[in-house]
Parts: C-alpha cells; structure tokens; sequence
C-alpha cells in the first residue's frame, strides 16, 4: 500500500477525479492514512471540486472522514462548500446519506449546507420512486464518467 503513497506524491494533479476518489477510498479503506498522500491529493483537488461528478466528491469527503488525517475537515468543509454551490441533487440517494452522516458526525460549521441537504432529502422521500425529477435512484448512474 506504500507504493500507492509514494506514486501519488509525485505527481498528484495528473490523477482525475475518479482516480484521486479512488485513491483516498482505497486508503482510508485499508486503514492506510497516508497523510502527505491525502495532503496532495486533497490541495490539488479542491479548486476543482465544483466540477467533480457527485459519486467521487462523496467518496473523497467520505475518505477524509474515515482516515482522520489532518486536514480532513478542512477537505469536508470544501466538498460541503462546492455541493452548497452547485447543489445536492448531484448526489444519487446513497451518497446523499453518505454526505448527511459525514455532516452530522462532524457537525458542518455550514447551515446552509444542511439546510440545502435536508431540502434534497425530504423532497426525494416524498416523491414516488419513479416521478422523482432529479433525483438519481439507486442502480442509476448519478453523472457520466469523467
């Protein structure tokens, strides 16, 4: 799993955005918190975060929580800016929650931000499964591959 670090140190801002979600996935996941490897990856990633697909910006803020590494909330207050800006809809239901419980746990310093997730989550519960404009349902895809 060190390689992995190593690689993504050198040369962090030629990963895309599914890579580098990947990546911080990966290593939260194994329990690896390489902190110059999520440092990188996290300083190169966040002036592009408005852009990134919803699935991979969940994934990453979900990383930075899971890994605990010095910076993770400031990743996490990023992601929660970017989503406030360009809207929750972005999310399929599974990262919504994903998003809902990395927000809570830390308690987002941004109430608009939980304002604007509380809006998106109450207004897919109450539309049927198959009338719900906008909302991505589980098994579809949220965006197309970067």
């Amino acid at each position: 799993v060190a390689w992995v670090g190593d690689c993504v140190r050198g040369r962090p801002e030629e990963f895309s955005t599914r890579e580098c979600a990947n990546v911080l996935w990966a290593l939260a996941r194994v329990q690896h918190a390489d902190e110059p490897a999520f440092r990188a990856l996290g300083e190169c990633s966040v002036p592009k975060l408005l852009d990134w697909p919803g699935r991979d910006l969940a994934n990453a803020m979900w990383a930075f929580w899971a890994a605990q590494v010095e910076g993770g909330r400031q990743f996490v207050a990023a992601g929660e800016e970017a989503l406030e800006a360009s809207g929750f809809h972005r999310l399929d239901d599974q990262h919504l929650v994903a998003i809902s419980g990395i927000m809570s746990r830390w308690r987002s310093a941004r109430p608009a931000a939980c304002a604007q997730l509380a809006v998106e989550a109450r207004r897919r519960l109450a539309a049927p499964a198959e009338a719900s404009e906008g909302a991505v349902r589980p098994g579809r895809a949220a965006h197309a591959d970067p």
